[in-house]
Formats: C-alpha cells, structure tokens, sequence
C-alpha cells in the first residue's frame, strides 16, 4: 500500500510554490454527514425517477429495475494501491457491516436502512423521517445494532 488514512480530521497543504497559500483544513466529521446526506437524497431521488418510469421499463423490457440500499457511518481506511495501473482500496468492518445491514431490506420489506449511528447524526439535520426496524444483531457480529428507515425527506 503506497499511502492509507485512518482519520476523521486532516489537514492538507496547499501548494508548496506558493507560501502564501494556508493549509486546507479538512473537517471529516462534516464531510461524512454531507456525503451521507448526498447519497441518501440520490436514493430517494433515483427510486421516484424509477418508478415514474415503471410502466415504460416494463412495455420495453419486461421488467421495471429496483434496487435496495444499507448505509452506515464509521472510520475506514483508505490507500492507494499500485505502481502502473493505481487503484484506490478502502477497508475497515464498516462495510462489512453495511453489507450485512443492506441485506435485511427483504427481511424488513423495505428499500433502505440505515443504523442508528447514522440515524444519530442525521436526526440533527431536522432534514428526514425515519421510522424504526428496530435491534438487529447482524451476522457474524457480536454487538447488536439499532436499525431504521427513511421513509421520506421533509
């Protein structure tokens, strides 16, 4: 692994032929809740656009798609791989977690879940309506997990 980040609060320098330019700082904490945010309004937004054209994906091709989604909040670490060809890799027990939270959405018969750690800094927002699945202990884990759904944006 050429360079990893295990962090939630960074600081990255700004060009180095300019002193003039400050350091950048880079605050993760916000940048998760922004990119969970994002990617929660995305869901919601690709489902309705989906079901808009339910009708037609079915005339054309027998079959309207539907997808699921699981989201959880936590440190991971992230590198950069590779000499030619550079690939970035990211590990850490969050996605595994988040996988095994994805996979109850038939259990629970519904389209998303999102663990109360995500919940927890989502709810501050004041921006989404949940409604609780209730305690899960996920597969291969031994902690139990508090599990929820959005079912709407205010």
């Amino acid at each position: 692994m050429d360079s990893s980040k295990s962090s939630e609060s960074a600081v990255a320098s700004g060009n180095s032929a300019s002193p003039s330019r400050a350091p950048i700082q880079i605050d993760y904490k916000i940048l998760m809740f922004s990119l969970a945010a994002m990617a929660i309004t995305r869901f919601l937004e690709m489902k309705k656009s989906l079901q808009n054209r339910s009708e037609w994906f079915k005339k054309t091709f027998g079959i309207a798609p539907d997808f699921k989604s699981g989201l959880h909040i936590g440190r991971i670490t992230t590198g950069e791989i590779g000499m030619i060809k550079k690939d970035i890799i990211c590990s850490g027990d969050i996605l595994n977690a988040t996988a095994r939270i994805q996979s109850l959405c038939k259990t629970y018969k519904v389209d998303n879940i999102i663990s109360g750690d995500l919940k927890h800094k989502l709810e501050q927002s004041g921006s989404y309506c949940f409604s609780e699945l209730g305690i899960n202990q996920l597969r291969g884990k031994n902690q139990t997990i508090d599990l929820f759904t959005i079912k709407k944006i205010k």
